[in-house]
């Protein structure tokens, strides 16, 4: 086989990149979408993402080995982002990510909730909307509250209508990755080390096996 040698230590970089690009992921060091809102999370959420991603060791169209990395589609909508004003992030996944994360609410979003859900259907109805204050009030005094599932589905709309009107940032998440393994290339472990010279044995006996093969080929051995 062909390149077998430098496959077999290219897949201990390519293993170390995977590892890099994963970590990328898992750092809390991501923006929310709204400028008003401060912090930062990461992007693992459910782990789908994380886990899917590999490195992995091909022979390119060329004929040379090539590390290949493997993701779910999403990957570039998480890394490139979400422009505002385009089309809406469907409430089904939203609440998905919700259940993910553990975010619950307490009934105080409920009846805020119950307040703009009044006021939406008295302007549905050309009707002037009323205080809000007074709204919450009468809610409360009625007992008016939302079930859980309700309160999730009224919290999925509102993170849709915040991703809608501020975007999401890009993660640049494959740059971050990039340049992490650049900088432990530049600066190896010992290990590390170890593996590159490997890699560099291992592609030099190949291409000494290739040429031998090649002169195999023009000289034939009696």
């Amino acid at each position: 086989m062909a390149w077998q040698y430098t496959i077999e230590a290219m897949q201990e970089v390519a293993t170390m990149f995977q590892v890099m690009m994963k970590q990328a992921l898992v750092e809390k060091i991501y923006p929310y979408g709204n400028p008003d809102q401060k912090g930062t999370g990461d992007k693992y959420a459910s782990g789908n993402l994380y886990n899917s991603i590999q490195a992995l060791v091909e022979i390119g169209p060329d004929g040379i080995p090539q590390i290949l990395l493997e993701y779910l589609d999403y990957y570039d909508y998480v890394n490139a982002g979400r422009l505002p004003g385009v089309k809406r992030v469907p409430t089904s996944a939203l609440i998905q990510w919700i259940k993910i994360r553990g975010i619950t609410v307490g009934d105080d979003f409920g009846t805020n909730s119950i307040a703009y859900a009044i006021n939406k259907s008295r302007k549905n109805k050309n009707k002037k909307p009323l205080p809000l204050d007074l709204l919450r009030a009468w809610v409360k005094k009625k007992g008016l509250k939302l079930s859980e599932e309700k309160k999730t589905l009224s919290l999925a709309f509102a993170i849709q209508q915040n991703i809608f009107r501020y975007g999401v940032r890009p993660a640049n998440i494959y740059d971050r990755g990039l340049d992490n393994f650049a900088d432990k290339l530049d600066n190896p472990p010992d290990n590390l080390n170890a593996e590159l010279e490997q890699l560099y044995q291992a592609m030099a006996e190949d291409v000494n096996i290739l040429l031998d093969n090649i002169l195999r080929n023009q000289i034939p051995t009696t």
